[in-house]
């Protein structure tokens, strides 16, 4: 976990020793939860260190300020996705196409806890406007990564496009989940990126 100043001059720490870690590790996840559930303003310290089962201290060693908390998570959300959309790029010579798509279409919904998170931090006055636009650029850079494997002869300006398409297609799966037929939904929008990505050159 990197550190990161906040704009009160406050920054996360970094732990050393792996029971530090450990330990940050099972804050951030209760931050999250908490997070999720009741958005950044109405969350607090408190709850979040009770939720992770910590003393309240503890909380604050690592993390001095709820903001520098909240950016921890916003980076920790990125660098998971990033993780995600890595594995699958590697993956692509193994993959079908069929699955490639599957597996772009189901990153947002398998991190489905972190990203309500992080749509409710982004939403809070504290966070700078310059994170939504963090994450933006990483998943599009990442998903046209993944299509540039499949696709070699893409372009540049090609991989960008597609990449855009299939990010905003990653957006709707999320939502299609919410419909009654979610499973049907799925099933159908996953069939037109792929017969849509069919007609990549490469």
């Amino acid at each position: 976990m990197a550190s990161q100043k906040s704009n009160d001059g406050h920054q996360a720490r970094t732990p050393k020793r792996e029971r530090g870690k450990a330990r940050v590790e099972a804050l951030l996840s209760a931050a999250t939860q908490v997070f999720a559930a009741k958005g950044f303003d109405a969350a607090t310290m408190t709850e979040i260190a009770g939720a992770a089962g910590a003393p309240i201290g503890s909380l604050y060693q690592f993390f001095p300020t709820k903001t520098a908390l909240a950016r921890t998570l916003l980076e920790r959300y990125g660098a998971h996705m990033s993780a995600h959309l890595s594995a699958i790029e590697q993956a692509v010579p193994t993959l079908s196409l069929d699955v490639i798509v599957a597996r772009l279409l189901g990153l947002l919904t398998s991190l489905a806890e972190e990203r309500r998170c992080a749509m409710a931090l982004l939403d809070a006055k504290s966070v700078p406007p310059e994170q939504r636009q963090t994450l933006r650029k990483g998943l599009r850079e990442g998903t046209a990564r993944v299509l540039v494997a499949y696709a070699p002869e893409l372009s540049a300006s090609e991989a960008e496009v597609a990449a855009v398409v299939v990010v905003n297609a990653m957006r709707a799966m999320v939502h299609l989940g919410e419909e009654r037929c979610a499973e049907q939904a799925r099933a159908q929008w996953q069939a037109m990126l792929v017969a849509h990505l069919r007609g990549l050159p490469g």
